[in-house]
């Protein structure tokens, strides 16, 4: 599994940040807040008050080990900018960069980040396909082509199954990270796991795996 570090735990790198650490993935956060830090202290392993802006503090981490670099730095554009570009010297191969306005968005694209998100832009999109997708919600992206998504089995041929009788699930590229059963118990998914019509599964995958998982279900 990819391991990640979020930088910046406003709205949007707590929200990315949060729906991570429920994949048990590799994760680092970092703010220059101590609240914000805090609040992740019991949920990440590794959370770490610092100020990213420094390159000795990226150094330390060792930010050039990370597959995936978030940097969700607020309203400061020549801070997210300076991160971005401090990112992609270490070496990260994926950096993705929260843009607040159009302007800010064409500049991260021009200094290299790997994908740019505008988040109003991001939410209009995924409110469509949840209403295309019925099925599907929570959908957040962590990398490049990469979502998090809550799937739910609406579908008779997969109730009352396990996981590895579902012939569905060998047709796309998707890895079932745990499932929320209909009566609100929550176990790590594995082979054995019996699924029943309402419950959730929270898969990672493609976009497109994932919508098509949705259509068969």
């Amino acid at each position: 599994m990819k391991s990640f570090v979020v930088i910046g735990l406003g709205r949007f790198g707590s929200a990315v940040a949060k729906t991570i650490a429920e994949t048990e993935a590799d994760l680092l956060v970092i703010d220059q807040n101590e609240d914000r830090v805090n609040l992740f202290k019991d949920m990440v392993p590794n959370a770490i008050i610092a100020d990213a802006k420094d390159e000795r503090v990226l150094d330390e981490i060792g930010i050039q080990d990370f597959d995936v670099a978030i940097v969700a730095i607020g309203e400061d554009i020549q801070s997210s900018v300076l991160v971005t570009m401090l990112a992609k010297d270490a070496g990260v191969p994926q950096v993705i960069t929260k843009a607040v306005d159009k302007n800010h968005y064409r500049l991260l694209e021009k200094i290299g980040a790997d994908r740019v998100v505008l988040p109003e832009v991001e939410m209009g999109r995924k409110i469509a396909e949840s209403l295309i997708f019925e099925n599907i919600s929570n959908v957040v992206d962590i990398a490049d082509n990469i979502e998090f998504a809550e799937v739910k089995v609406c579908s008779r041929k997969m109730n009352n199954r396990v996981i590895s009788e579902i012939d569905d699930f060998n047709h796309y590229d998707l890895n079932i990270s745990y499932v929320k059963h209909i009566n609100g118990k929550v176990e790590i998914a594995s082979g054995d796991t019996r699924l029943m019509i309402g419950d959730s599964l929270f898969v990672i995958g493609r976009p497109e795996d994932i919508q098509k998982l949705s259509e068969q279900n």
